[in-house]
């Protein structure tokens, strides 16, 4: 007896895809290169500069600027994309009572896609929070609580 199994199979390739798309983009690197020190605190110092002298002005600022996507941004989104739509699949594919290991395993590999990209964003935040404390710690900056470094 042969079941049909349509849906969780291109879920599970989805996954499959998703999977191999994130991390490949987590090993091979930035798309577009990084964006060095110097460029960034350009960026920033001109942002604060153009919002100083609109204030003195008394003008309004518009802070509804589009911002162009760039390929790492693209590949993100079709990476959680994916795993979502991976996942989408394989509890369709359970519910019409296809194969369950199937459905399981594009469950979890969309998942896995979606974490993997997810925790690279979340690694991020911590690594920029511990350098902020450090610095904080340098600077002599006493923060409220218990904290030694």
């Amino acid at each position: 007896m042969t079941r049909k199994m349509a849906v969780s199979s291109a879920g599970a390739l989805l996954g499959v895809l998703a999977l191999i798309g994130g991390a490949l983009h987590y090993f091979l690197g930035p798309i577009t290169g990084p964006t060095s020190l110097e460029e960034a605190a350009y960026e920033v110092a001109r942002d604060v500069r153009d919002a100083v002298i609109a204030g003195i002005r008394g003008e309004e600022r518009d802070f509804s600027e589009e911002q162009e996507l760039d390929p790492d941004d693209l590949v993100r989104i079709g990476v959680l994309s994916a795993g979502g739509l991976a996942i989408a699949l394989g509890i369709l594919g359970m519910i019409r009572r296809e194969v369950l290991p199937l459905g399981v395993a594009s469950v979890y590999l969309g998942m896995t896609a979606m974490v993997l990209q997810v925790s690279i964003v979340i690694a991020g935040i911590l690594a920029a929070l511990l350098l902020l404390l450090a610095v904080l710690h340098v600077l002599g900056v006493e923060l409220p609580g218990d904290f030694d470094l």
